[in-house]
């Protein structure tokens, strides 16, 4: 009997010693897969962010120059969004709504422009991003056939413009808001806003000559539309 005992002990340490063995074996062999696991993983961590960062910034270089296809083309390598910090992920959806304006595409797409809007609106000090936040929301809206709140926002923009004495971007958001007058056939309050230009800012020679040449235009278009004859869809110069 006290043989037995002996017998059952050792073999409950054999046991035991063998457990042990294996789990440290298998340890052992599992801590290298975990630690290079880790190693890439942290890699991955480390060079996402500049690698969207360094492309951003390219796609500020190429709006710049008005490139907006290679725009297009690097941010649609941006696979992982989610990945991106809040700024990042501003600075995309700003920068394909620009290169789609650039474009002249439809803006119907870029849903979260607004919201990119209202970030650099808070963020900006900067005058042409500043007014370009009034530019992107009134095309924006006039794409949705919004076309009244396009124009109260393109006022909002041509009045900070004015306050900031940027006469390029003024022009730029006074031509978007008769482009919207135009569409909608209200040629009076084009030649209004025309006369008030011409008398109010002192032009570049050939802006000056292009809202001459407008002027003609829309008040020729303003009698027709008074004596109720046909209307001809015209292009704006």
């Amino acid at each position: 009997m006290h043989t037995i005992r002996k017998a059952l002990l050792l073999l409950c340490n054999l046991e035991s010693t063998g457990s042990y063995l294996i789990n440290r074996h298998m340890k052992h062999k599992i801590s290298p897969i975990l630690y290079i696991a880790g190693i890439f993983l942290l890699f991955a961590t480390c060079t996402r962010h500049p690698h969207a960062s360094a492309l951003l910034q390219q796609t500020d270089s190429l709006l710049h120059h008005n490139q907006p296809d290679s725009v297009l083309q690097l941010l649609f390598a941006l696979k992982d969004e989610t990945s991106l910090s809040e700024t990042e992920r501003m600075k995309l959806v700003w920068n394909k709504a620009m290169a789609h304006y650039q474009l002249e595409m439809s803006l119907l797409e870029d849903s979260l422009l607004c919201q990119a809007v209202t970030y650099y609106r808070k963020q900006t000090t900067d005058t042409a991003r500043l007014l370009d936040t009034y530019l992107l929301e009134g095309m924006y809206l006039r794409w949705k056939e919004a076309n009244d709140e396009a124009i109260a926002v393109f006022d909002k923009g041509i009045a900070l413009a004015i306050s900031r004495k940027d006469t390029t971007n003024m022009l730029i958001l006074q031509r978007k808001k008769l482009e919207v007058l135009y569409k909608q056939s209200r040629f009076l309050e084009c030649k209004t806003m025309i006369e008030d230009m011409r008398i109010a800012h002192k032009l570049p020679v050939k802006e000056h000559y292009q809202m001459v040449y407008s002027l003609a235009l829309v008040s020729q278009l303003g009698g027709v539309r008074q004596t109720k004859k046909p209307y001809v869809n015209y292009t704006l110069s």
